[in-house]
């Protein structure tokens, strides 16, 4: 028979908690998948595609208007994972940092310091606060079929 003592000792073995696995404490990263539509500026955008527009001396930006589904912009935060198709920026990329702009800024001093093999931007929804500029860096340049993006 045991005492007291050991049996709650034993119970207490029989009963222990779960232990937690990797899994648990580092669920998987959030991905977004967009697929580049268009090349080009404001026209592009103001038809509400997912446009690359090229600056001298910048890297490719991808944007769109936030009330054409750049709003996910928003939300993006470093870790997640973004999967570009189309606008010869497909890959898959890792997002490192973010910067607010304004419309008007000089787009090499307002990507000054940036690192960044692809940007994207939208704007926020108080226009007052300007522009949301996401910087990314490639995981893989091998291209995910996103045909499944409405």
């Amino acid at each position: 028979m045991l005492t007291p003592i050991a049996a709650a000792f034993a119970v207490a073995l029989t009963f222990s908690a779960p232990v937690p696995t990797l899994a648990d404490e580092f669920p998987p990263p959030v991905e977004w998948s967009l697929g580049v539509t268009a090349i080009g500026y404001q026209a592009e955008l103001d038809d509400c595609h997912w446009t690359r527009m090229d600056f001298d001396g910048v890297v490719p930006i991808v944007g769109a208007h936030n009330y054409c589904g750049g709003a996910i912009i928003l939300d993006m935060v470093p870790g997640q994972i973004v999967h570009l198709a189309g606008g010869s920026v497909d890959g898959t990329y890792i997002v490192t940092g973010d910067r607010q702009v304004f419309p008007g800024d000089d787009a090499i001093q307002a990507t000054s310091g940036l690192s960044a093999a692809v940007m994207l931007q939208t704007c926020y929804w108080d226009v007052a606060q300007g522009m949301r500029l996401v910087t990314l860096q490639p995981v893989s340049t091998q291209p995910r079929d996103l045909s499944r993006i409405a």
